[in-house]
């Protein structure tokens, strides 16, 4: 039914919008583009020769990085009726067969080669040859206006969010939770038509798959780059393009401000930032608000088996409500529940578990691990947290992620905060590590920009802030910290000293 899908809104938009930019992509090439009449008849076009090719329900995978034929191959597959299965590009060859198999992908848009990728796959190539011409498989296929009739197939995209460790976790949404989820993303954020917004985090990971289809849904700009090496191309890329958005990840957030230097770019354009992926620690919030006055701060909190985004903090509220993710979007619910399912009083911690439209169907091929997560018709994040008297929500850490010590338990994000507030830290990581009195104690791996940072001082300056059972027993100072091709800290490849277990 027309509107009730995230391709009849691009459609929708397109026809409302059709020479404002959709996509423009800045390389090390030049800046190159489509107006939203051009991705539109690219779109059409493509989507008929993928039907030709493929029934609807069919999975295809798509390998690329942001580009103009990453969207372009996304909603073609879409307007034919079938399923886009977004691969990481940075993952290994073990895990990219994987998810192929499982998610039984009937072909798969790469840049690669089936050697280079090591699969059985069929491989097809997309190049756009300005807004004029597609090429695919080297066949050039010319863009037309006639908008294909879209088989009504439910399911709109399978996510792979962990490794190959086990089982794979492919989650399944449909064209209503997507719906639903960038409704309320629409609304949080007051995002307009008329918005250009700078995108850097990878289409294949959940947050920036939401900026995607948040800002195409409605006829917006969207500004891709690759940030990789350089953070202060993201401030030459706000200023050249006048963009009014941003959205990163704590780790982004934190190279900026230690890397870069805002007073030389004029950034007069911004409107808002958005975080999420994890917690950003204050001290680079206040940061943040000092060099961007006047830019609304936008803190999320989501999963990708909630469609993205769960809960927004509104700008207007983030200095009253320091350290919250915010009350739920449009369309969601948020209970915390204690071990035995009992609902948990305001202030107290828990589980934090989540129903409706926007919450997925399942885990692909997966009953089993569904229903463990699936209950009672909640959505159980794995996450822990609690619920102010003002229903606001605050997230305490993952419950694989929090610390034992003794009878305590303790959230890593605690004593990073604390440690980060040091100037010589530019990066901190806590995990827990077995202990043979306390069970576990804290072990916490630094990244220093002042090599005259030592042991003695961090533990000093956790002594005064921090009780003495969360003061790291143990610091090691590193180049780097392992991380997901999205910025997020990979916490069980910190190691423990002394090959002690890391219990993540």
């Amino acid at each position: 039914m027309r509107g009730q899908r995230l391709i009849d809104r691009f459609f929708e938009a397109a026809a409302a919008h059709p020479d404002r930019w959709a996509l423009r992509e800045i390389s090390p090439g030049g800046v190159r583009g489509l107006r939203y009449r051009e991705l539109s008849s690219a779109v059409i076009r493509l989507a008929q020769e993928l039907g030709r090719r493929h029934v609807p329900g069919e999975r295809i995978g798509i390998h690329l990085p942001n580009s103009l034929e990453y969207v372009l191959a996304y909603y073609a597959a879409w307007a034919a009726g079938l399923i886009p299965v977004a691969l990481n590009t940075q993952a290994t060859a073990h895990e990219l067969e994987t998810w192929i198999g499982h998610s039984g992908c009937a072909c798969l848009f790469s840049r690669k080669t089936r050697d280079q990728l090591g699969c059985d796959t069929p491989i097809s190539t997309l190049e756009l040859e300005g807004p004029g011409v597609i090429r695919l498989d080297g066949i050039a296929l010319h863009p037309v206006d006639q908008l294909p009739d879209i088989p009504d197939e439910p399911l709109a995209t399978l996510i792979y969010t962990s490794g190959t460790t086990g089982s794979p976790k492919g989650i399944t949404l449909g064209h209503d939770n997507l719906v639903s989820n960038i409704s309320g993303v629409i609304e949080s954020l007051s995002i307009s038509p008329d918005d250009r917004f700078l995108c850097v985090l990878p289409f294949y990971y959940s947050f920036g798959n939401s900026i995607l289809h948040s800002h195409l849904s409605i006829g917006a700009t969207l500004v891709l780059l690759d940030p990789a090496g350089y953070p202060v191309r993201i401030l030459e890329a706000i200023e050249d393009h006048g963009c009014h958005g941003f959205a990163g990840v704590p780790s982004l957030y934190v190279s900026l401000l230690k890397k870069t230097d805002f007073s030389r770019h004029d950034l007069s354009s911004l409107r808002y930032l958005t975080q999420a992926g994890g917690p950003l620690a204050v001290e680079f919030i206040r940061d943040l608000q000092q060099r961007l006055p006047g830019v609304r701060l936008y803190v999320m909190y989501g999963q990708t088996e909630c469609s993205a985004r769960i809960a927004c903090l509104p700008a207007e509220r983030l200095d009253d409500k320091m350290g919250s993710v915010g009350r739920p979007i449009a369309g969601l619910e948020v209970q915390i529940v204690d071990g035995k399912g009992a609902v948990c009083a305001p202030g107290e911690p828990g589980e934090i578990r989540v129903r409706g439209t926007s919450v997925m169907r399942g885990y692909w091929r997966d009953p089993q691990r569904s229903a463990e997560v699936l209950r009672e018709g909640w959505l159980h994040t794995g996450d822990q947290g609690y619920l102010d008297e003002d229903g606001f929500l605050y997230i305490v850490g993952r419950q694989t992620e929090m610390l034992k010590i003794a009878d305590n338990r303790v959230s890593p994000y605690e004593i990073e905060e604390v440690i980060l507030e040091l100037s010589g830290v530019d990066e901190c990581a806590v995990v827990g590590c077995a202990h043979e009195l306390l069970g576990q104690a804290a072990h916490a791996a630094i990244v220093r920009s002042d090599p005259r940072l030592n042991e003695q001082a961090v533990k000093r300056h956790c002594k005064q802030n921090l009780a003495f059972y969360k003061i790291p027993k143990t610091i090691a100072f590193v180049d780097a910290l392992p991380k997901t091709s999205s910025g997020k800290i990979r916490r069980g490849e910190i190691p423990c000293p002394s090959n002690e277990r890391n219990t993540k």
